[in-house]
C-alpha cells in the first residue's frame, strides 16, 4: 500500500519503536533511576497502563474469539499481574468450594437463570487452578476429551463383542464395561511402557 500513499515503512515502526521505548526506560532512558522491582510483571503492566486512554481496561488485549475457558485463564493471567489474586492454591480450592455451594442453592431453587450463572462462576474459578499447576486449560480439557474418548470407544466394543446393547443396559452395567475399558487401558499402557535398565 506504500505505492497508493497509505503508509510507508516509517508509519509502521515508529509506534513500535516508541512502544519499545516507552516500556524499556532502564535501557533507553539515561536519566532513568532503576527500581527494586523494574524487572518484575507489576512493573511492566504499570508502564503498559500508562499507554492505555483512561477509558480502557487491560482485558481488552484478551481476544473475544478465543474458546471459553482459554479466555477466561488469559484474564485471570491479567489480573494477576495486578495481585488481584488468591496467594495460594488453597484460595482457589476454597472459592471452588463456595461457587459449588452457590450453585447448589441455585439448583434447589430451580432457578435456571442463577443455575447458568453458578455454573459459569465454577467454571471460571476452576480455570484458575491452571496458573497455579502451570497447565494449559485448552490442552488439559483436550486431552481430557481424548481419554473419554478412546475410553468410551473401549466401551462399545466390549459391548458389541458380548453381544450387549449399550441402550438396554442401567448404570450399573455400563459401569461395569467402564470399569472393564479401564483395565484394558491399564495393560495397555503398562505393556507399552520402556523398560528400564537394571543392570
Amino acid at each position: 500500500k506504500q505505492e497508493a500513499g497509505a503508509f510507508d515503512i516509517q508509519d509502521v515502526s515508529q509506534p513500535i519503536g516508541d512502544k519499545m521505548v516507552s516500556r524499556h526506560p532502564h535501557v533507553f532512558d539515561p536519566n532513568y533511576v532503576s527500581t527494586e522491582d523494574e524487572g518484575s510483571v507489576a512493573a511492566w503492566e504499570a508502564r503498559k497502563a500508562q499507554e492505555r486512554s483512561p477509558s480502557s481496561s487491560m482485558l481488552d488485549s484478551v481476544p473475544r474469539g478465543l474458546p471459553a475457558l482459554l479466555q477466561a485463564h488469559r484474564v485471570g493471567e491479567k489480573v494477576s499481574r495486578v495481585g488481584f489474586a488468591w496467594p495460594t492454591i488453597q484460595g482457589v480450592y476454597d472459592k471452588i468450594d463456595e461457587e459449588m455451594e452457590e450453585l447448589h442453592e441455585a439448583i434447589d431453587q430451580r432457578d435456571p437463570d442463577a443455575i447458568l450463572a453458578e455454573y459459569g462462576d465454577l467454571l471460571l474459578s476452576v480455570s484458575s487452578l491452571g496458573r497455579f499447576l502451570n497447565a494449559d486449560p485448552e490442552t488439559a480439557l483436550r486431552l481430557a476429551n481424548r481419554r473419554f474418548g478412546e475410553r468410551f470407544r473401549t466401551v462399545e466394543r466390549l459391548a458389541n463383542e458380548r453381544s450387549l446393547n449399550l441402550h438396554d443396559l442401567d448404570l450399573d452395567g455400563l459401569e461395569e464395561l467402564w470399569g472393564d475399558a479401564k483395565k484394558i487401558e491399564s495393560t495397555r499402557m503398562r505393556d507399552s511402557a520402556p523398560i528400564k535398565d537394571t543392570t
